[in-house]
């Protein structure tokens, strides 16, 4: 018998928490493992679109924007700006996720994620960007390069 239509189960192991004290918990995934939705992430902090905010704004742990903010926007981790966001601002992120509108230059130094509704109007640095189809993007674009790559470039 071969076992046709029996789910292949895998351990795998989930990090959570990007704070200096690492929560590991293991949990039994399919073995094809799916991203997690965008709208389904916990948050540390949360600006919803009923909020506008006018300055200069620097902001610690996982962040998503639903609202409107002007100025300077610098999150030292992972970055949701979602299809009501409308950011028109220089934005700084570890990593960045934009499905809102975005006029003002963009540096992240990890992952720069255009989901298919995102409107980009400035210029992009970055270590990788993933541009969805429908995404808009005008401006230019740089790779950030790490600085061992720097060094022994």
């Amino acid at each position: 018998m071969f076992g046709f239509g029996k789910k292949k189960e895998e351990t795998a192991v989930v990090v959570s928490n990007p704070d200096p004290v690492v929560v590991v918990e293991e949990v039994k995934k399919p073995t094809v493992m799916r991203k997690k939705e965008f709208g389904k992430m916990e948050y540390e902090v949360l600006i919803g679109k009923n909020t506008a905010i006018n300055g200069n704004i620097n902001i610690n742990g996982c962040t998503r924007i639903d609202g409107v903010i002007d100025g300077t926007l610098a999150v030292d981790s992972d970055l949701f700006i979602g299809e009501t966001g409308m950011i028109r601002a220089t934005v700084y992120a570890q990593n960045a996720h934009i499905s809102g509108t975005v006029t003002g230059n963009i540096v992240c130094r990890g992952r720069l994620e255009l989901l298919a509704t995102a409107r980009i109007n400035g210029d992009i640095k970055c270590g990788t960007l993933v541009i969805a189809e429908g995404a808009e993007f005008n401006g230019k674009c740089e790779k950030i390069v790490a600085q061992t790559e720097a060094i022994e470039g």
